[in-house]
């Protein structure tokens, strides 16, 4: 999808034809009142946590702007099970306690 430059919405139908997407329900998932709703409510998130930009990822408690390799992915996800992630457990209103 980047192959051609800067994504839009063109180029990412396009790639999503290439792989093989049903377009016709693509596009009906794209123009759905739900779609519209969950990426504002993921928009709303980003903004509380002061995320600008694409791509950045969010493993338990540890905000990673910016691109990621693989192997770094791993080891956040891996130290977040490991200590437990306390913005999951204030949410759900479980006591710190560590996550498996």
């Amino acid at each position: 999808m980047f192959t051609a430059g800067r994504a839009t919405k063109d180029s990412a139908l396009k790639a999503a034809e290439q792989v093989g997407l049903d377009m016709t329900r693509l596009k009906a998932d794209i123009a759905s009142p739900e779609t519209d709703a969950l990426l504002s409510k993921i928009a709303e998130a980003g903004k509380g946590m002061f995320i600008d930009g694409t791509p950045t990822f969010v493993v338990g408690d540890k905000v990673n702007p910016g691109w990621t390799q693989y192997e770094q992915l791993k080891e956040l996800v891996s130290e977040a099970r490991k200590d437990g992630c306390k913005s999951c457990a204030a949410a759900s209103g479980v006591k710190d306690e560590k996550k498996s």
